[in-house]
């Protein structure tokens, strides 16, 4: 029922996160609404894919301008109340499906459909909007950019390839060259033994 500032660390799944201008959201969210007209927020994603180029997210359509109106804050965050459902966690940065029923000041519950251009992601800045309100919906290691920095696969060319096998079996064939070399040496040496 009330605003708290909180590190990322705690924030948790359901939480209502309220996001300013050139700050870095800090999980992955459903956009709820926006200061700007329309429900529209502006992000950059040059931390997740290295584009520059501004973003657009748009608020859930039934929910603009139930959270802020001309340019001000409702507090109507302090009577929300909802469940959702949405896809697994997953690496892909471009695709989200779900679906949520919320009830805002007691209206009753109505379903909302989710797509992609309603998420905002941990990573990302949030640009030429005063403010945004979203709810949580990944944290810790299931964000989508924690789920894409996994180490890279090594790539070899065709070459390297031949040459670590060849590798191999010059190591095995030097063995077995060290082990008859041994035993033959032992047979010498015991053939000829010198007393003085």
């Amino acid at each position: 029922g009330c605003l708290i500032p909180i590190t990322s660390q705690n924030i948790e799944v359901g939480d209502i996160v309220i996001v300013n201008e050139n700050e870095e959201f800090p999980c992955d969210m459903i956009l709820l609404d926006s200061m700007n007209k329309e429900g529209i927020a502006y992000i950059e994603t040059g931390s997740l894919d290295g584009e520059k180029t501004l973003k657009t997210k748009l608020a859930v359509k039934e929910l603009k301008g139930k959270l802020y109106q001309n340019g001000e804050q409702l507090h109507l965050y302090e009577k929300i109340e909802g469940n959702g459902e949405c896809d697994m966690p997953n690496p892909d940065l471009y695709r989200f499906d779900g679906k949520m029923q919320m009830n805002f000041d007691n209206e009753g519950f109505h379903e909302y459909p989710l797509t992609n251009s309603q998420l905002l992601l941990k990573g990302a800045l949030l640009r030429q909007t005063t403010q945004v309100i979203g709810i949580c919906i990944y944290t810790g290691h299931n964000n989508k950019i924690l789920l894409n920095s996994k180490n890279p696969k090594m790539k070899l060319s065709h070459l390297e390839h031949l040459m670590s096998k060849l590798l191999i079996v010059i190591f095995f064939i030097q063995l077995i060259l060290c082990a008859i070399c041994a035993v033959i040496h032992k047979q010498h040496a015991d053939n000829h033994v010198q007393f003085y």
